[in-house]
């Protein structure tokens, strides 16, 4: 388990899993500045679950190398909260185009998901696979963990110096920013299969 490729990938899990970070905003966004009630709220985060539903499914039938599909779904992370936080700078309200964003940042993290998982462990002997397995689980939920906690952070730190919009706006363009250290990662990695 101290491959260099089986590391790398964990560290790819562990960035793209800061868009826990999301999910502590976004709420507290729509309740205490949109006013919006926790039905309404709970709707709002829709196209992000759809497309990570549905990420998955697609990758199952696309015939691409793991290296092209991470990159596809980095690739729509940082699409998707980059849209994001500049839908939400210019229009504080959610609308059509910050659903399509959500989704699209929800489409990159099903589609990263289940490729690096199959990685992962493919990189691992098969006697080793309930280890690697536990590491990344770990990486998962670090990932989670430190990614709710920087973006939260952020968030709230900056809340009464430049208002809800700009401080959800910056909270979710830093986790776009988050996934390019992936796509750095991952043309490692490329570089590992190679030799």
């Amino acid at each position: 388990m101290q491959q260099p490729p089986f590391v790398l990938c964990l560290i790819i899990i562990f960035f793209y899993n800061f868009t826990s970070g999301l999910f502590i905003c976004y709420p507290y966004y729509l309740q205490q500045f949109l006013h919006w009630n926790p039905v309404e709220t709970g709707l709002a985060i829709i196209p992000y679950g759809l497309a990570f539903f549905l990420g998955p499914l697609l990758v199952s039938r696309i015939k691409l190398s793991s290296s092209i599909l991470i990159s596809i779904g980095l690739s729509l992370l940082i699409i998707g909260f980059t849209l994001t936080s500049l839908f939400i700078f210019l229009d504080e309200r959610p609308s059509i185009f910050l659903n399509i964003s959500l989704f699209l940042a929800g489409l990159g993290h099903g589609v990263i998901m289940p490729v690096m998982m199959r990685k992962t462990i493919g990189l691992i002997d098969k006697e080793k696979a309930g280890q690697a397995s536990g590491l990344i689980s770990i990486s998962i939920q670090i990932g989670s963990v430190t990614g709710g906690t920087i973006i939260g952070t952020v968030f709230f730190s900056t809340l009464s110096m430049i208002g809800f919009p700009k401080a959800f706006a910056l909270a979710v363009f830093l986790i776009a920013a988050a996934q390019i250290t992936g796509i750095f990662i991952n043309k490692k990695l490329v570089k590992y299969n190679k030799n």
